[in-house]
């Protein structure tokens, strides 16, 4: 876990930033949409269906009268007629009215699930980001010690090189490599003890 070294940062440090906004804004929009019904719309609405609904009952109250006194010929039939049209007119309103309530209402849903949905796209893309700018910077997948570095500030870190960047090994445990002369093999036993030396220094001796 520790770090290696680090890739230039720089342009995903910018796209990480143009995606915090994006967040931002898409957070303030659900924010916007979740409170601007609330202020004033629905109530508005809601207000209107009540006005309305008073208005369709005054109106059939009515109608409902003159057809009494019709019946007594207290009224004339233009005058029911009247009233049976402004009753109509009444009814048509509130439902206009209760369809206008509801279509706010499934719209300010909807809009929220938009709104909902973008935060949370605007969120992955933030953590993909992240993701990118962390890749950066190497770290040891092993506990080790770092035995080589080929790579310096500047420098160009290609994916296919001919030497690992840096080289990272675990020296407490060391595996060595052992060619036998096929004459020697039947002399090989597993286990068996054995000195290695160092070509021109025989006097180091593993």
């Amino acid at each position: 876990g520790a770090p290696l070294f680090k890739i230039d940062d720089r342009a995903a440090l910018a796209e990480l930033k143009v995606r915090e906004a994006m967040l931002a804004s898409a957070r303030a929009e659900l924010a916007r949409i979740e409170a601007a019904p609330k202020d004033g719309d629905l109530a508005m609405a809601r207000a209107a269906v009540d006005e309305a609904s008073s208005r369709a009952s005054e109106a059939r109250t009515e109608f409902e009268r003159r057809g009494r006194l019709r019946q007594q010929v207290a009224v004339t039939g233009s005058e029911l007629d009247e009233a049976r049209y402004a009753y109509e007119a009444a009814r048509a309103a509130n439902a206009r009215a209760e369809a206008d309530l509801a279509r706010l209402e499934r719209t300010w849903a909807k809009d929220q699930e938009v709104s909902r949905a973008a935060v949370a796209g605007a969120e992955s893309q933030v953590e993909a980001a992240r993701t990118e700018l962390d890749r950066l910077t190497v770290r040891a997948l092993v506990d080790g010690e770092v035995l080589q570095v080929n790579v310096r500030p500047g420098q160009y870190a290609a994916i296919a090189w001919n030497e690992p960047l840096v080289v990272l090994g675990d020296v407490s445990h060391l595996h060595v490599r052992v060619d036998i002369d096929e004459q020697d093999v039947p002399h090989y036993r597993p286990g068996a003890k054995a000195v290695a030396t160092l070509k021109g220094r025989p006097q180091v001796r593993f």
